[in-house]
């Protein structure tokens, strides 16, 4: 409730199947495959943050149904692919969050570690950001966006947890909807 819509712009591939582009941000969101099945959603990649996954969430509900989010897809460990997960999993429904076994343990060694990295680079990027506006005042309202989505994105992340797959495999996993129809 009361998340932002405008993150993504969602373009319908096929039935039940859609993209969800991610729109310019300073930190970059990544791109979602959407596929919709009889009872329920499953999402592909979940963000930058937990606001950008709730964002993304609440589009879906908007713009193309009010089925739950039953399961999201980690492809791989970066960030921008999955520091939103706690987002899917803070919507009360059941949620499995399913990725290879590697991506599971490259999410367990290396997160934790790039998430402090990434905020440790916040107040550099916004020093960078100062100097360009006292340089070029035309450039100020750009500037002053940009440091306001670092601000944000450095208190949202602080303390944000980490959300592990729930589901793993090794070369392959099948999801099948109640209709047989595969995801």
């Amino acid at each position: 409730p009361g998340a932002s819509t405008n993150l993504f712009n969602i373009e319908k591939v096929a039935d039940g199947v859609y993209a969800a582009l991610a729109k310019p941000q300073i930190l970059t969101n990544c791109n979602a495959a959407i596929f919709v099945g009889s009872r329920d959603v499953l999402v592909v990649d979940a963000h930058s943050k937990p606001s950008a996954a709730a964002s993304l969430i609440a589009q879906i509900k908007k713009e193309i149904t009010t089925k739950p989010v039953r399961y999201l897809v980690n492809t791989h460990f970066h960030w921008d692919h999955s520091q939103g997960d706690s987002a899917y999993k803070a919507g009360g429904a059941k949620l499995d969050i399913i990725a290879s076994e590697t991506t599971k343990q490259l999410m367990t060694q290396l997160s934790r570690n790039r998430l402090k990295e990434s905020l440790d680079g916040v107040p550099g990027m916004i020093d960078t950001l100062r100097a360009r506006m006292a340089k070029s005042p035309a450039d100020r309202a750009f500037c002053e966006e940009q440091i306001r989505q670092l601000q944000a994105y450095q208190a949202e992340m602080r303390n944000s947890p980490l959300e592990l797959p729930t589901i793993t495999f090794a070369k392959s996993h099948v999801i099948q909807d109640s209709t047989g129809d595969l995801h």
